[in-house]
């Protein structure tokens, strides 16, 4: 009798584990509850929509503390911690009131004057802060974090969690950067480039430790290069991007290294060919030709010097944007009627390996039958998306049969007309 009660205990338990989980898998995403929320927060203040987000982060941070609290052993558990460091679980921390001065401030829509932003970093910096809660939680994620390295998971799940950690630890520095609404001025480089190196160079040393800690983690190369991409934006330190390719060359550059982990050699390869391709790009001509080279997801190897004589239409997508999705059959139909003549697609998916069956999936429901590069892969020496700072999506370029750039918005109804008179076409 008492077996069979610790049986029907355990399958209770067991029942409500994966009930919780699914909950806070479903909510981690889940923004507005019903569209009328979603239309008063898109109505409401700078104050009303900074606290409706704060309290959504807040409840998906509550949920996954209970998570972890209740079921250590939980399969889920490393997936629940690594949600803990997530942005998508991470408050701003806000006090409930605001004083008149700030009130002033802060009861106004957000404001953003032809895309000058200087008033909304000025409404973002006023906003008050619950240090002591936002310290709170950081201790809180560097205990949790500690006590899973000094469990028995693998050295990869542990390597999985330090970065996490060092993840959310870059994403303050951003934030702190980028609010400060810096005016870099030319005049000034020196003094900013000092600035900058002093500013990102704790999460540069953690980097190169975790490196040197976990030197076969195999998503290394693809981490340093979101890392570089991040923190050289246009609006916090381009001037580092080089500098730092370097630096991670320089790292790599032993023998011993490159003989003993394979990572290494592809960290080392991964800074060179980069670095060689910025300096290329400091010098690049729009009047000359375009030059790019991948390895698609078919295992081909693809050249825009192969396509020299071709007009080629170069596709910057991700699984995350709809206008792109939803420009494929259309783009299908175009390839298929032009191809024969000499028209050519190329995609470039700002995803990597982990999203490879979603974009696998994607393509083959639009009829995407054109090479493509997932440009965040584990193999990726260059990443373009990062190289030519593409920010906005869709983005699509066409080049005229010697390779070179004529437009860089060439989708909808005015593509047709610039494939026919590319390629020559008599209407």
């Amino acid at each position: 009798m008492e077996k069979q009660k610790l049986s029907n205990d355990f399958e209770i338990s067991t029942i409500q584990e994966e009930n919780d989980w699914k909950e806070l898998d479903s909510l981690k995403t889940l923004f507005c509850n019903t569209t009328l929320e979603c239309e008063e927060y898109e109505r409401g203040t700078f104050w009303y929509q900074r606290k409706y987000e704060d309290s959504i982060y807040k409840n998906r941070l509550r949920l996954a503390e209970n998570f972890l609290r209740k079921y250590p052993k939980s399969s889920h558990y490393l997936d629940v911690l690594k949600f803990y460091f997530n942005f998508l679980f991470e408050p701003r921390f806000l006090k409930e009131d605001i004083n008149n001065s700030r009130k002033a401030i802060l009861d106004q829509k957000p404001i953003i004057i032809n895309g000058d932003r200087t008033y909304f970093y000025q409404q973002l910096r006023s906003m008050p802060f619950d240090i002591q809660a936002r310290e709170n939680w950081i201790k809180k994620g560097d205990s949790l974090a500690n006590e899973f390295l000094r469990s028995d998971a693998t050295i990869d799940e542990k390597a999985m969690i330090e970065v996490a950690v060092l993840g959310r630890d870059l994403r303050r520095a951003v934030v702190l950067h980028e609010f400060l609404d810096l005016d870099k001025r030319k005049d000034e480089s020196e003094y900013w480039q000092l600035f900058d190196r002093y500013f990102w160079k704790e999460i540069l040393d953690r980097m190169e430790l975790l490196i040197f800690k976990y030197p076969d983690y195999k998503t290394w190369p693809r981490l340093i290069d979101q890392f570089i991409s991040v923190i050289t934006k246009d609006y916090l330190s381009p001037e580092l991007k080089i500098p730092y390719w370097e630096h991670f060359r320089d790292i790599t550059n032993k023998k011993d290294l490159l003989h003993k982990y394979k990572v290494m050699e592809k960290i080392n390869i991964k800074a060179k060919e980069n670095i060689k391709a910025l300096e290329n790009l400091g010098s690049f001509d729009k009047t000359k030709p375009l030059e790019m080279e991948f390895i698609s997801l078919e295992g081909k190897k693809i050249s825009l010097k192969d396509l020299r004589g071709k007009v080629v239409l170069i596709d910057f997508w991700s699984i995350r944007c709809a206008p792109c999705i939803k420009e494929m059959p259309h783009l299908r139909n175009l390839y298929d009627k032009y191809k024969d003549m000499g028209f050519e697609v190329i995609g470039v998916v700002a995803e990597g390996d982990s999203e490879k069956k979603r974009v696998l999936k994607i393509i083959n429901e639009n009829g995407a039958n054109w090479p493509q590069l997932l440009d965040k892969g584990l193999n990726v020496k260059v990443s373009y998306h990062s190289l030519f700072k593409i920010g906005a999506l869709p983005t699509v370029w066409l080049l005229d049969k010697k390779g070179i750039i004529v437009d860089q918005n060439a989708r909808g109804a005015r593509l047709e007309p610039l494939i026919r008179k590319y390629l020559e076409l008599n209407d």
